[in-house]
C-alpha cells in the first residue's frame, strides 16, 4: 500500500469508528467512583455515559470525541495529494495499527526475530550489507543478512531520536552497541538511520552519519 493510500484508508478508519461510536458533544460532568465521568450529550439533551478517567485523561477523552472524525479525515484525504504531509502520514500509520513501525523494526532487531522484521518490511526492501559494503534487496536477502550477523556478532540498536522529514522519510538517532559471541563489547557509536517507506512498511534504509 503506497502512502496516499494508506492516508485515505485511515480516513475510512476514522468515519467508521466514529459511526459506531456514541455520538453527541462529549463533556466532564461531576465525579464518578471519585473520577471524572466524560458524558455524551444528544440534542435532545439526553446523556450517555462514556467513561470514567483521571481529570488529565478525561480532558483528553473528551476532546477526541466522534466529532472530530469528519475534520480529520478530511484533512487525511487533503493530504494524501502529492506530496504527501508527513505528519499526516504518522498520523495515519497510527490509526491503520496502532502500531509505531519503526520502535517495532528496533525491537523486532534486538529480540533477533527474522520473521518480525521482515513483517515490517516492503517486498523489495533496500537495506545496506554493513559486514560486507553495498546493498541487499528484497525480504530473503535482508532476512539472509541478518541471520549471518547474528551468528557472529550480537548487535543492539536503541532509537534515541525519531525525526519526521518532509518528504515522508522518518530520520532515527541510533545508539548501537556491537558485542562479540562472548558477550564482550566491540564497538559503541550513536549512528543515523534514514527509513523510507511504502505505506506502513519499510522500503529502504541507509545509514549516515548523525553530525551530516
Amino acid at each position: 500500500m503506497d502512502n496516499a493510500a494508506l492516508l485515505l484508508e485511515a480516513a475510512d478508519r476514522l468515519e467508521a469508528l466514529a459511526a459506531r461510536t456514541t455520538g453527541g458533544t462529549w463533556t466532564t460532568r461531576g465525579l464518578l467512583a471519585s473520577r471524572p465521568e466524560v458524558v455524551a450529550v444528544a440534542e435532545d439533551g439526553g446523556t450517555e455515559h462514556v467513561a470514567e478517567a483521571r481529570a488529565r485523561t478525561a480532558e483528553w477523552i473528551r476532546t477526541l470525541s466522534p466529532a472530530l472524525a469528519a475534520p480529520l479525515a478530511g484533512w487525511l484525504r487533503a493530504a494524501a495529494q502529492d506530496p504527501v504531509h508527513p505528519a499526516a502520514l504518522a498520523v495515519a500509520r497510527r490509526l491503520a495499527g496502532a502500531e509505531d513501525p519503526v520502535g517495532a523494526l528496533y525491537a523486532a532487531l534486538n529480540a533477533r526475530d527474522v520473521d518480525a522484521v521482515l513483517a515490517r518490511c516492503a517486498p523489495d526492501v533496500d537495506w545496506p550489507d554493513a559486514m560486507h559494503g553495498g546493498r541487499v534487496v528484497g525480504r530473503d536477502a535482508v532476512g539472509a543478512y541478518w541471520l549471518g550477523q547474528w551468528e557472529v556478532i550480537d548487535l543492539e540498536l536503541r532509537p534515541r531520536r525519531v525525526r519526521h522529514l518532509p518528504d515522508g522519510r522518518v530520520e532515527v538517532l541510533v545508539e548501537q552497541t556491537l558485542r562479540d559471541a562472548d558477550g564482550d563489547q566491540l564497538a559503541h557509536a550513536v549512528v543515523l538511520h534514514t527509513c523510507t517507506f511504502s505505506g506502513s512498511l519499510i522500503a529502504r534504509l541507509d545509514v549516515g552519519d548523525p553530525e551530516a
